[in-house]
């Protein structure tokens, strides 16, 4: 599947004139999940559209659901892509990456694709499913998730023009959701850090 197919029908973000990082744009806001300490934030960089997220949070796993997350409104079928282009490692176990997530409200099911400070990729669903999907090297870390009513897939790109697919997974989640990027320091106290290109 091409980038540039995908482009037109998902209304992705334009680079413009702006120098400096700014708020985001509509419809995208930014929030924290579960209340994690210290509180996250993001920001849009109009002139080269790179998103910078930062977020701490004890991990979105288990019992855990806490991350800050950039995300904007979807109903019924969607795609999300978007490169992320560096991390920071406040702990080995850190996650940044996209994800579909049923609401903002800590606990709502979610489907997401990560990346870790130590190379590693991964897609983690329903707070118990995980599976490793290889290593990655930045820049080069184009992600993509799908919805096809409930069937959630996961796709990896080197250059956002050849997507491999790699996981499928039905899961139950209302039609209308979220859909974003997010960054999760996976240590109490510490921000996380991690920015995205190429978002549509």
């Amino acid at each position: 599947m091409a980038l540039a197919t995908l482009v037109g029908a998902l209304g992705g973000v334009a680079a413009t004139s702006a120098a400096t990082p700014g708020p985001v744009p509509s419809p995208w806001t930014d929030t924290d999940v579960g209340s994690p300490t210290p509180a996250g934030s993001a920001s849009f960089d109009a002139s080269t559209g790179v998103f910078t997220v930062q977020g701490a949070g004890s991990d979105i796993w288990g019992t855990s659901d806490q991350f800050n997350y950039l995300s904007r409104p979807t109903t019924g079928d969607a795609t999300i892509i978007a490169r992320v282009t560096s991390q920071t490692s406040p702990s080995a176990n850190a996650k940044a990456g996209i994800m579909f997530k049923a609401s903002t409200t800590a606990g709502a099911p979610y489907f997401l694709m990560a990346v870790a400070p130590g190379g590693g990729m991964k897609v983690e669903y329903g707070f118990n499913g995980s599976i490793a999907e290889g290593t990655y090297a930045f820049p080069n870390v184009w992600m993509m998730l799908t919805r096809r009513g409930d069937v959630f897939s996961a796709y990896v790109s080197s250059d956002g023009t050849n997507w491999t697919d790699v996981f499928h997974k039905t899961l139950t989640m209302s039609p209308t959701a979220t859909m974003g990027l997010f960054e999760c320091s996976h240590k109490a106290g510490v921000l996380g850090t991690a920015t995205f290109d190429n978002v549509q």
